[in-house]
């Protein structure tokens, strides 16, 4: 994501960057991606106009109820390109404020709850209420919770097989990392409705983050 020393980023001239953002234009030109929104995609990807949509699986019970039986719809893990490639998760986060140090009760309250939320028996409420991978894999391998739950929902354990190679979401260092992934957004946008070449738009990036970096 960077050159070496993490001081900058030389997108241009990376071959990585130069080939993925090369396959989004190639979505847009061969495949008729068009630039809708995020809500708007979904509506049509449900509505059957769309040929396969990358999202969430926190979302893959909303597409279930949604499509019915009107469609087939299937699920695939994340393309990989190399044999050791490894695929970035968004993650989750919890967190007590220092607010809560003002009441012992409201701290002890809050630390309960996040032991509940991440432990087994939460995650477990998470996934039959809702979807979404596990965050904690131990309930994976007791009966009583997760085990054996997704041998009859083979959409749902794409999800579970990809956690092998699972890593965290890169940030960027400095205080500007939201910023820079903001800044990487705008660029794609430009790229799907073609105000901007893949070709400038990653010159354009070079520039822009180098500039929000520390």
């Amino acid at each position: 994501m960077m050159q070496p020393g993490a001081t900058k980023v030389a997108l241009a001239d990376d071959p990585a960057w130069q080939k993925s953002i090369g396959m989004y234009r190639r979505m847009v030109d061969e495949g008729g991606m068009l630039a809708l929104p995020d809500q708007a995609q979904r509506q049509q990807f449900i509505a059957g106009r769309m040929g396969f949509f990358l999202d969430s699986i926190s979302r893959l019970y909303n597409f279930e109820t949604s499509i019915g039986n009107r469609f087939d719809l299937r699920v695939l893990p994340y393309p990989m390109a190399a044999a050791n490639g490894r695929l970035p998760t968004g993650g989750n986060l919890g967190m007590v404020t220092t607010a809560a140090e003002k009441d012992p009760k409201v701290l002890a309250a809050a630390w309960k709850w996040l032991q509940f939320a991440s432990g087994p028996f939460g995650t477990t409420q998470v996934i039959k209420l809702v979807g979404y991978t596990p965050v904690n894999v131990l309930a994976l391998d007791d009966p009583e919770l997760l085990k054996g739950y997704f041998d009859d929902r083979p959409r749902h354990r794409v999800a579970v097989d990809q956690i092998p190679i699972v890593r965290e979401w890169y940030q960027y260092p400095g205080d500007q990392t939201l910023k820079i992934d903001d800044v990487i957004g705008e660029h794609l946008e430009r790229i799907v409705d073609k105000s901007m070449t893949p070709e400038a738009a990653l010159v354009s990036l070079t520039d822009e983050i180098n500039k929000l970096l520390p």
